[in-house]
């Protein structure tokens, strides 16, 4: 039977049935006409607050435009230093890097609920950090455990999480011992982060000793205790800060704030603390003071960064099965790069520059590691964290 219409006619018919499938399946997952999600991403950032922040800011990264939004203060805080987020409770936590809580001589850790349409935060919580100058937590058991590093006095607290995700006081506060040959940063402990890693043992860098502490985690108790081996010993005078672990989790590296270095080991191998690879993160050429704060692998888990402060530089390192090569250094256009992240997807990283008060954002070129700077920038006092959640 031949049609009664012409194939013009059913051509337009099948484009308009076509776009009607495609905004109503859109409006349904929620992805606002984008099956691959929305192409603005609202990210955080942590500062340290007096005479030009206030707190918690929201910002939005438009990654079809390469293009950062104007920062707006999501919530008012005391020097919200470092941040983390439960994806499953939809809840933000922060450190809040003070030395009083309620008249005691501790900081606090605070946890946020976030609106998902908004991204609006609302206060769930606050707790005890357990010692003074707390400057970053780790999240682990998937969420139900935090654990604080505590600056100030050398300490880590470990503190349960409620079903609503507000943070409990500490149930067990460690606290470490020792001092390193650096006589004006290694007095005493620094614990300076935690981090759950694989098998949820906590690994805490602390500065003041030169050692990142092993914990074996138990849920049930909201307690750790010594790992095998309980520690692993860096350089004398390294300054261990912070840790980051390859994709598969069997490599980690530390980054050395007191001799700019990184340092690689096997935390699982048969010589767990055997140091495999110590490399510097500064140029050959450089005779500066330098201290290095950030260390991330990236997404694709091909490559390794460090913010160099004193240098004002990305260190960038080729993660290969041999150990780290070194790739190159990009500059952050701005001074003291306290912390920088990636945004999900990889192709963008956005730095914090604490002393020049801004936000810049790259480009990264995955295949070879290096990142271009664009055009945008954008002003926030004080940023020490960005965190996507």
């Amino acid at each position: 039977m031949k049609s009664i219409f012409p194939p013009i006619a059913l051509f337009l018919v099948g484009i308009v049935f076509l776009c009607s499938f495609s905004l109503v399946r859109s409006e349904a997952s929620g992805q606002g006409g984008s099956e691959s999600g929305d192409k603005n991403l609202t990210f955080y950032i942590g500062t340290y607050t007096g005479t030009t922040s206030e707190g918690i800011y929201r910002c939005t990264l438009d990654t079809e435009n390469a293009s950062l939004g104007k920062p707006e203060l999501a919530v008012a805080a005391p020097n919200p230093s470092f941040l983390v987020f439960d994806p499953a409770l939809s809840i933000l936590y922060s450190v809040n890097e003070t030395e009083d809580f309620e008249g005691k001589a501790s900081g606090f850790v605070s946890s946020y609920k976030v609106d998902p349409a908004t991204g609006a935060l609302q206060l769930a919580g606050r707790a005890s950090s357990g010692g003074k100058g707390p400057c970053h937590l780790g999240l682990g058991a998937s969420g139900q455990i935090v654990a604080t590093a505590n600056y100030g006095d050398g300490t880590v607290a470990i503190s349960a999480i409620d079903t609503n995700g507000s943070i409990t006081p500490p149930t067990q506060v460690v606290r470490h011992s020792g001092s390193g040959p650096d006589s004006s940063r290694q007095k005493g402990p620094h614990a300076h982060s935690a981090n759950f890693g694989p098998r949820d043992i906590l690994y805490v860098a602390d500065l003041g000793v030169d050692k990142v502490f092993l914990y074996a985690l138990d849920v049930e108790s909201a307690r750790v205790a010594e790992s095998s081996p309980p520690y692993l010993e860096l350089a004398p005078g390294s300054g261990p800060r912070h840790v980051a672990f390859n994709r598969a989790g069997t490599e980690m590296y530390v980054v050395n704030e007191l001799n700019s270095t990184v340092t690689r080991f096997r935390p699982f191998s048969q010589t767990p603390d055997k140091p495999l690879q110590t490399i510097t993160t500064l140029p050959s050429d450089f005779t500066g003071k330098n201290w290095p704060a950030e260390i991330t692998v990236s997404p694709d888990g091909r490559f390794l960064y460090v913010s160099n402060r004193g240098h004002d530089s990305l260190a960038i390192f080729r993660i290969t099965q041999g150990g780290l090569e070194a790739v190159g250094f990009a500059a952050t256009e701005g001074r003291n790069p306290r912390h920088f992240s990636f945004d999900p997807s990889g192709d963008f990283l956005i730095v914090a520059n604490q002393d020049s008060d801004n936000l810049v954002l790259f480009r990264v070129d995955k295949e070879t590691g290096q990142l271009t700077k664009t055009s945008s920038e954008v002003a926030v006092g004080r940023p020490v964290c960005i965190l996507f959640p």
